[in-house]
């Protein structure tokens, strides 16, 4: 087609082709022509058509190497955006840019910001629908969920049912990551109301909602499994103790429970609450536990002078004291979870106290 233009062209001036050369190009997996042509009869000489077919030799073959280059570009490029759903960019961009055998990204110790997301009672949620709309709502859930932290400078670890395992610091490093995963957090718990659940059945006085669980610490990143299958994760305490604190947030009522190592890195733009002192199962070192919100949020000056004061008490094991403060703080908020597990646990500990109180109460359960 682009002959014909070209001919049609020069016929408008009066000209046609008279001279005319065609020559076939070869390479290992391409095969090509060669076209070029001239207004003036005899044009080429025996010298410029040797010239010609010299350079129609070696063309073919870097023809075919452009050719390859672009597939394997877009190779790349399809597998990236494929897999960019399921590992954290920067690993594939290290793969990808690895000559030789693919690099083993051999375990390194970092510190991390490590958020779990879980969807609240979701079991007897998913036992009174179907599988298919259970799935259909999952992945809806996942994708308002990822783009969250994504936005926010995160990577997803991985899904576990319906939980998500969500990391800042493990590929790509910040300043502020503990501030990065509670601004994550905070958002999460503002979105979740806008997600269409019309393809889900809830059980009765059950809506959806989730727990959120942070703690910043040492763990290992890099790939781990066997030669079979191999995953980019991490493994460490760290990520244990965040799972704990997720499953804390049911206990006191709170929807966002961070630990003292996320507390100490946050600015003004959040108010937190001390929650408790815990010892969670497994671990001898007791973790202070908060819970987060926006500073616009935060509790009333009043009620938080008088938690804050019978915490104190409570600390201290002056457990009539700060049962009366804990009273107190029920007459400001009086629907408030927290509070009613320690004014209990305040009358009980009166009437039988703990042996070798430190503070912290020690969980049985995971």
């Amino acid at each position: 087609e682009q002959s014909y233009r070209f001919e049609k062209k020069v016929k408008t001036k009066q000209n046609v082709i008279s001279s005319y050369e065609h020559f076939v190009l070869y390479a290992n997996s391409f095969v090509g022509t060669f076209h070029i042509g001239a207004v003036e009869f005899n044009y080429f000489t025996e010298q410029e058509l040797k010239l010609l077919h010299f350079f129609c030799e070696k063309i073919g073959f870097l023809i075919e190497m452009s050719l390859n280059f672009t597939s394997v570009i877009n190779k790349e490029m399809r597998m990236k955006k494929t897999f960019s759903r399921f590992v954290p960019e920067e690993i594939i961009d290290n793969i990808l840019g690895y000559e030789g055998e693919a690099k083993q990204l051999v375990g390194e110790k970092r510190m991390v910001a490590v958020v779990i997301v879980d969807i609240r009672d979701f079991t007897a949620i998913s036992e009174i629908n179907t599988p298919e709309n259970v799935v259909s709502f999952l992945n809806l859930y996942f994708t308002h969920m990822v783009e969250i932290i994504k936005k926010n400078g995160g990577a997803v670890d991985k899904f576990m049912g319906d939980s998500i395992l969500a990391l800042f610091g493990a590929t790509t490093s910040y300043e502020d990551n503990a501030q990065r995963a509670v601004r994550t957090a905070l958002e999460m718990q503002e979105v979740i109301h806008t997600i269409d659940t019309s393809l889900l059945i809830f059980p009765e006085n059950h809506e959806l909602k989730i727990g959120i669980g942070i703690h910043q610490g040492n763990v290992v990143v890099g790939n781990i499994g066997c030669q079979e299958k191999i995953d980019y994760t991490v493994i460490g305490d760290s990520v244990n103790l965040a799972s704990r604190l997720e499953s804390l947030t049911k206990q006191y009522g709170a929807p966002i429970i961070i630990s003292d190592a996320i507390k100490e890195e946050l600015d003004q733009t959040f108010s937190t609450r001390h929650l408790d002192i815990v010892r969670v199962k497994g671990k001898s070192i007791p973790v202070s536990i908060y819970r987060v919100m926006q500073k616009e949020d935060a509790y009333s000056t009043e009620f938080q002078e008088t938690i804050t004061k019978a915490m104190e008490l409570y600390i201290l094991g002056a457990w009539n004291l700060a049962y009366n403060y804990f009273t107190k703080a029920l007459d400001i908020m009086p629907q408030d979870k927290a509070t009613m597990v320690l004014q209990n646990r305040c009358k009980s500990f009166a009437s039988q106290p703990p042996i070798n109180w430190d503070g912290a109460i020690t969980l049985l359960n995971k």
